[in-house]
Order: structure tokens, then sequence, then C-alpha cells
């Protein structure tokens, strides 16, 4: 009966009815989550990795393939993402061709990407590290081979919206740095008592290049457009084929150089006294003298205006470098120009036609002695204008520098007496001076 059921008390009726209301929500919570959940696994499988960014690197030219990446792709805004990585090589990448430039590029596109490379030698020691855009002032200071790393980044700062995608790539490149130095002569043909100079372009050490050869020189010295090396051919050196065996930055060379007769003269005479005065021979220099022939400047003075005739009045030079002077050769000797007790000059006898005159620098360069040696020598000057060339004059009636001074081109050095014996050597080698004055020397015209 109806009536016989107990009534629900007013706490009853809210509690059911608070119950019900909590089920209708769970249910309408379930029924969201279903929705929200289904739309998610949608929009997380519609993160594809068509949507990774495409970055291409470049180095030297050759495109690079990355090694690894880990890239983060939005499925609802900046919230929650999807990871897309893989390693797709755990050694690095071998570079087929060699490195020629002691500064190569690397391109990163796009280029609004963080980069951070890091370079390491054969030793494990670390030659570079930093951006990609610092890299561009940087230049490699020996050839070897060399292991790379770079990673590019996308950042949540550095994202324009939350719908970017970030994360970062990774590039590991092995490569081989070998650029060969640019070797060449200046000629491949000298004179007797010429020059032959060789060029070595910029070299990644700073460890002057060698060059191995029969010829006497000083060596390489250094300049702004890399090195270079004068080699005096003597006035006795045999004509024919010398090889020069230059060597720089692990690279050798062998060059050929072409020594052809000097254009010289001799005269005869009846008597030995008949023969031109002062004499000074090659091994006759004074010992005050001959101990500065090692003496090197690096700075080539004469690479500014070149070499002037250093007698500005007319002179006659009775005796030049490579004549060879005879006393008392025979008709027949005479004319096949042949015979004993000769002597040949390595210089040259300045004698003012008027007695006198004022000697000048032929070029710049510094004064290592100016002194009264005496007797055959007299007032002597010897000028380095470097590189090992030095002008040498005796027999000067004064001097108007002193030792340690630094002359410039056509400055006056002293007077002349009636004959000056005028000499120019590269090392201890004489070379023809009158040649270098009328810049008829290729070799000294590369500096």
């Amino acid at each position: 009966d109806e009536d016989d059921e107990p009534q629900d008390t007013i706490p009853q009726a809210l509690g059911r009815g608070v119950f019900g209301m909590f089920k209708w929500l769970l249910l309408v919570v379930l029924f969201v989550l279903i929705i929200a959940g289904g739309g998610g696994a949608w929009l997380y499988r519609s993160a594809t990795p068509d949507m990774l960014p495409e970055v291409k690197v470049t180095f030297d030219g050759q495109e690079l393939a990355p090694t690894a990446y880990k890239w983060h792709v939005p499925v609802v805004g900046s919230f929650f993402r999807r990871t897309y990585a893989e390693t797709l090589n755990s050694s690095p990448v071998v570079l087929e061709d060699a490195i020629s430039d002691a500064s190569p590029d690397i391109i990163v596109t796009p280029s609004d990407y963080s980069t951070q490379l890091t370079i390491t030698d054969a030793d494990k020691e670390t030659v570079y590290e930093g951006s990609v855009t610092a890299f561009r002032s940087y230049l490699f200071a020996e050839n070897g081979t060399f292991d790379a790393k770079l990673v590019v980044t996308a950042s949540d700062s550095a994202a324009e919206d939350s719908s970017s995608v970030t994360g970062t790539e990774t590039w590991q490149f092995r490569f081989t740095v070998s650029i060969k130095p640019s070797i060449q002569l200046a000629t491949d043909s000298v004179a007797q008592g010429g020059v032959a100079a060789v060029r070595v372009g910029q070299t990644l050490g700073q460890d002057a290049p060698a060059i191995k050869t029969t010829l006497k020189n000083v060596g390489f010295v250094k300049t702004d457009s890399g090195w270079i090396c004068y080699l005096p051919i003597p006035w006795n050196q045999t004509p024919g084929s010398i090889d020069l065996e230059v060597s720089a930055d692990g690279y050798t060379e062998t060059l050929s150089l072409s020594v052809r007769a000097g254009s010289f003269s001799y005269k005869d005479y009846s008597k030995t006294s008949q023969m031109a005065a002062p004499y000074i021979g090659e091994d006759d220099a004074p010992a005050a003298v001959s101990k500065l022939f090692a003496t090197m400047d690096d700075k080539i003075q004469w690479s500014v205006g070149g070499f002037v005739q250093p007698f500005l009045d007319s002179f006659d030079p009775p005796l030049t470098y490579g004549m060879t002077e005879y006393a008392g050769r025979s008709y027949s000797e005479r004319g096949t120009n042949y015979g004993y007790g000769g002597r040949t000059s390595t210089n040259v006898i300045i004698r003012p036609k008027n007695g006198k005159g004022s000697m000048i620098a032929p070029a710049s360069g510094r004064v290592l002695l100016a002194k009264d040696l005496g007797g055959l020598y007299g007032n002597t000057l010897v000028i380095e204008h470097g590189a090992g060339l030095k002008s040498i004059f005796y027999g000067l009636a004064s001097l108007d520098v002193k030792t340690g001074d630094t002359v410039k081109q056509g400055q006056l050095l002293g007077g002349c007496s009636k004959a000056v014996v005028a000499e120019m050597r590269i090392g201890t080698v004489p070379i023809d001076p009158l040649a270098v004055w009328r810049s008829r020397c290729d070799g000294l015209k590369l500096y």
C-alpha cells in the first residue's frame, strides 16, 4: 500500500539529486574526454614527419647529410608536442673532396637557426669552437685531417609562435685540409751573372719554404704575397739545366732552371802592369766586409723604385763584371780566346771622366759599414737592400753616411775618387751591377 511506504526526508532527496547530477556531469565529462581524445589522436596523427624542418648544410661547396636529429612538432600549441628523433649515422661522414682553401665556407639554410660548430684536429685538440657566422673569419693554420660537429638548434625562445617546430639537427663530418702553395720561377732562363727568383705563395704554417739546389742562396724571405728566394748565378756557372727542389707545407716541387752563357768580354795586354786597377777579386774582400755577407734584412727595399745608377754623371768602366784580362797571350791564343793566367772581374770599376763626382744610393737600404779600411780598399761602404742583396763601394773619396744609417734611393753617399770599385752580392755570390742598375735583371723585378 503506497500510503504505508516511508517518505524520503529532505536530506535524502537532496542526496539523490546531487548524485544524479554528478552522474550526469560524469557522463558529460566522459563524453568530452572521448571527443577531446579523438581530436587529440587525430591532431597527433596529423603531426607527420613532413612537418620537420628541411635544413641544408654545405661545406666548401659540398652538401652534407645529417647524422642525427631530434625535432618536436606542436600538436596542441606549445603544451603538447610530438617528438621525432633518429640517429642516422653513428660515425662522422667522410668528405670525398679535400679542402683547398684556408677559409672554407659553411652555409646553413635557412640562416635564422642558431648554430654551434666544433672542429678538432687529429690529436683531438679543438681548433675552432663557435658559430657558423664567426667561422667565416677563421683560417686553418696547417694541412691535415679534421673532425667537425655542427648542431643546428631551433629553440622555444627563438620560435616565432607556439606552432613552430623546435629541436636540433646534427652533422658530424671528417675532412682533409690539403692546401698546395703556388711555386713558380720568375723566368726559366738566366744568364751568368744574373739572378733567378723562386716565389712561393701564401703558406699555412709560419715556417719558411726550403730549397735544395747546387746554387748558393740565402733562402726564402717573407713578403706580402708569400715568400721569395733569390738565386745569384755566378759568372763561371756551367751553362745548362739546374734542378731546384722547393718544399712548402709538406709539398715538394722540382723546378728546372736553364743557365745560359753571359755576354762577357776580354782584354789582352802585353804586360801585367797594364791591367786595370784597382782590382778587387771575388775572394779579395776584406774581413770587415766579408763578415757582413751573412747579414740579411727581411724587407725588400727595392720593391719601391727599383734600382738606379749610383753615379749620375757619365763614366768610363775600364773593367766590367765578367770581363777577363790576359797578359802575354800568343796570337793563336787570342784568336781562339784560350789561355792561362787571366783574371776575371766580379765587379765594376767606375772612373769619372772628369775625375770627380758624387755617389748616390742605387736603392734604399741600411748602411752596414761606412769606414776607411785603408790600403787598396780606402773609404768602404756596404749597404743592405734586403734579402741579402748588398751594394759595396771601395775607394770613395769621402763618406757622407755612417754605419747604422738608413738611406733612401738617390741619397748622397759620398764623393768619388778617380776610380771606385762597385760590387753587388747576394750572400757571398757577386752579380752584375750594371745589369741591376739598368733594370736588366729580371729576377730582382719579382718581390
